[in-house]
């Protein structure tokens, strides 16, 4: 996220919505947790979300939406519903900075891969050039894919000879 974050913080004002609920709108969210607060109304607002969310996430998040984490279910307004439905399916998380890159986790960039052929990540461009690892713009999920990458397009770029 930070690469196409990052310039845009500077020019101003940066948001993300994160829905807690996908596939949920605010509305559906709102009839499933309506229900919920008919058949538990002694639960606190909090509790409500048992099984739902994290169990630390309604504590933090109810009193931001002006609801009381401790309240009773039944207690849970028409007006405090909407809002807890609304809040959790577009919450807004403002985005204030980015850390620097010697504190990168994953940095997007390298050389586009329409220029290196695949089977043997040899450049299009310069005969006789081969790529590994991150010098090539490939994305993966974090827990140590890049280093298998590393090693699998190193072994490739080789042409499957031992170095």
């Amino acid at each position: 996220m930070s690469e196409a974050v990052a310039p845009r913080v500077d020019a101003g004002t940066v948001s993300v919505r994160i829905n807690f609920f996908p596939g949920l709108s605010a509305d559906d969210l709102e009839e499933k947790l309506r229900d919920r607060w008919n058949r538990h109304p002694h639960r606190t607002a909090a509790c409500s979300f048992t099984g739902l969310l994290p169990d630390k996430i309604p504590p933090v998040l109810l009193p931001m939406m002006d609801v009381r984490p401790d309240l009773p279910a039944a207690g849970i307004t028409i007006e405090q519903g909407r809002r807890i439905a609304q809040g959790l399916t577009a919450w807004e998380v403002k985005v204030l900075g980015s850390r620097s890159f010697t504190e990168a986790e994953v940095m997007i960039g390298g050389l586009v891969t329409d220029d290196v052929d695949p089977g043997t990540l040899e450049s299009r461009i310069v005969p006789g050039l081969y790529f590994a690892g991150e010098m090539l713009d490939v994305h993966g999920d974090l827990g140590g894919f890049n280093f298998q990458w590393a090693w699998s397009s190193g072994w490739s770029a080789a042409g499957g000879e031992a170095c």
